[in-house]
């Protein structure tokens, strides 16, 4: 294996453990021996102690997020600086923003079809979560389902497995493991699911998801316009949140 796979493969391992297991727990851990000895440091809304721990979660998920995408970016500057050109053409961001709209067409024909198999057309626990954070850290949730969410998950399940796989497997083969990559972190939450059938239900939903973004990534191979379309599909998400919601 060539020194740039295994740094690429190590990266990714360090980069998942410390997203979503490790560095989110520990910062955690820390956020509530703090608030423990000195709660006035943190936001009123954590007085709430039926929030508390969520709360506190979503803070750390917040720190862990900005620290691992700082390691993205300082790793890869190099291999990413030329992905985000499509910026200055209106056209190709009128054909991303439109390839976002067409796959959250495709997930709301998904979910048009979940009563049919005995769930309730939601997406399960990671929405409900999402949605009860959204009434006391409104712009928390924002920053990470709109911004750091997409970022992360791009480069961590589609650049990195593309960059070190591209042209060592088939297209078909690539596609399948990364929208499985992308799938897990939502297979994890199984584990203190509130919602377990509508998260068994949803996981399919994550995997066609994946399937897309990786598709439109491996005919375009600019990572930018991938995190792009992902942008676009949880604005819409959040947007509808919030107004089901009504905080706007």
């Amino acid at each position: 294996m060539k020194k740039e796979n295994i740094k690429d493969l190590l990266v990714f391992v360090l980069g998942f453990i410390l997203y979503y297991i490790f560095g989110t727990g520990l910062i955690y851990l820390v956020l509530g021996a703090i608030y423990n000895d000195n709660n006035s440091l943190f936001p009123s809304y954590l007085n709430d102690v039926n929030f508390r721990e969520r709360g506190l979660a979503n803070i750390a998920q917040l720190v862990s997020s900005i620290v691992i995408l700082l390691v993205f970016t300082v790793l890869y500057f190099k291999n990413l600086k030329s992905h985000f050109s499509f910026l200055k053409s209106f056209k190709l961001i009128m054909k991303t923003f439109g390839y976002g709209l067409l796959i959250y067409f495709v997930t709301i024909c998904y979910n048009l079809f979940l009563p049919l198999a005995g769930g309730t057309g939601e997406d399960g626990s990671n929405v409900a979560l999402i949605k009860s954070s959204m009434r006391h850290q409104y712009w928390i949730m924002m920053v990470l389902v709109v911004i750091l969410g997409p970022i992360i998950e791009e480069l961590m399940f589609r650049f990195i497995p593309f960059k070190s796989l591209k042209d060592k497997v088939s297209k078909n083969i690539l596609l399948l493991i990364t929208s499985i990559l992308f799938t897990i972190p939502h297979v994890i939450t199984l584990f203190n699911s509130i919602d377990l059938r509508g998260d068994l239900l949803a996981l399919p939903k994550y995997v066609l998801i994946g399937w897309m973004l990786g598709n439109y990534y491996y005919k375009n191979n600019d990572i930018g316009r991938v995190v792009f379309v992902h942008m676009v599909y949880n604005i819409i998400s959040f947007v509808l949140m919030t107004m089901t919601l009504s905080l706007i």
